[in-house]
């Protein structure tokens, strides 16, 4: 078969690593795509190298900022082929990815079909780590247990990237949270996963992910740090309802995973304000005021899971909004041996 595949890639000041990204995606021994490039608003010369490329399976829109989840959205409602994959500007692909995926999804007929990463980082290359040891099928009546502990209590369907998706699937999803700026991947894929009816996990690594420092992962604006943190009071919150209206069998368990994950990334964004910030309190006490959050903090299970003790204290602070003893504990205690570790 040769179906048409849509490309999707969105691109916000990526001068650095977008030519390197068509190229790979241009490449490709699966030729039959189009490639539909969003500049969402960049100010750098994203635009420029882009325009540079010639290839009539290039499609270029150009528009004001409004985010890689909007980009992503209004790309699907465009796109002309079968299949849709989503690519972030700054990674690359191997030449067989499309290929590989399109006969991993037309072969078995399934809705998706995922694959692994290699994080890129500093010239050094880590893998992912596999969450299968061989390729697997999973239809919609046994997504549960493991397809949804993937997505509420681990990472792995924390990007609409490494994988292929059947279009008819993304044209009928609406996506409204794009104020959200972290964490807006997962709302999006779990209405993927809410709509599919199959997806498949193969065990090959075929996508690079570069660990990109000035991304909003890895900020030091502490603008964008209260940016970040509203947006994981929302992400959450959103999971949570979707949780408690869906089908799902062991609802206890999935909010269980979703409360402790919030303040899991809640603790972290706290320890980069404490690092960065010299009015932290305020800004966590204007989070704590949300009612989103409260809602949160309520409602957690009294036992929390996690392993690491230091986040089990933090997150104990946290859900008790003792904040000043978590200011000094993360403080002294907390980036110290963070500080020490890195170091090493």
């Amino acid at each position: 078969m040769n179906d048409l595949i849509s490309v999707i890639i969105p691109v916000y000041n990526a001068e650095k690593y977008i030519e390197s990204c068509l190229n790979a995606v241009l490449g490709q021994s699966y030729e039959n795509i189009e490639v539909i490039v969003i500049n969402d608003g960049s100010t750098d010369n994203s635009l420029k190298i882009i325009k540079k490329l010639k290839d009539k399976r290039l499609k270029i829109i150009d528009r004001e900022n409004r985010g890689a989840a909007y980009c992503r959205y209004q790309g699907a409602k465009i796109a002309k082929g079968k299949y849709i994959i989503f690519i972030d500007a700054d990674d690359y692909i191997k030449p067989s990815y499309i290929k590989i995926l399109h006969e991993q999804i037309s072969k078995n007929k399934v809705d998706i079909v995922r694959c692994h990463f290699i994080k890129y980082k500093n010239g050094k290359t880590i893998k992912e780590k596999a969450v299968i040891d061989e390729d697997k099928i999973f239809k919609k009546a046994n997504y549960e247990p493991f397809i949804y502990d993937l997505l509420y209590n681990s990472i792995y369907f924390n990007s609409m990237c490494k994988q292929i998706i059947n279009a008819d699937i993304l044209k009928n999803i609406s996506v409204k949270n794009y104020d959200i700026n972290y964490g807006e991947d997962v709302l999006y894929e779990m209405q993927i996963i809410n709509n599919s009816k199959s997806i498949m996990i193969i065990n090959d690594y075929l996508y690079f992910y570069r660990q990109n420092e000035n991304s909003i992962t890895y900020t030091k604006d502490l603008k964008v740090i209260k940016q970040k943190l509203l947006s994981i009071c929302k992400s959450h919150q959103i999971q949570l309802e979707n949780i408690k209206n869906s089908k799902i069998k062991n609802k206890n368990k999935y909010y269980n995973f979703v409360a402790n994950k919030f303040l899991k990334t809640l603790y972290l964004q706290y320890c980069n304000l404490i690092k960065y910030s010299k009015n932290e309190e305020k800004t966590i006490k204007e989070i704590y005021n949300l009612e989103s959050t409260n809602e949160l903090l309520n409602n957690l299970n009294k036992k929390i899971i996690e392993k690491n003790l230091f986040y089990k204290i933090g997150m104990k602070l946290i859900s008790k909004k003792n904040i000043k003893t978590l200011k000094y504990y993360t403080k002294f205690i907390v980036l110290p041996l963070l500080n020490h570790h890195n170091k090493k």
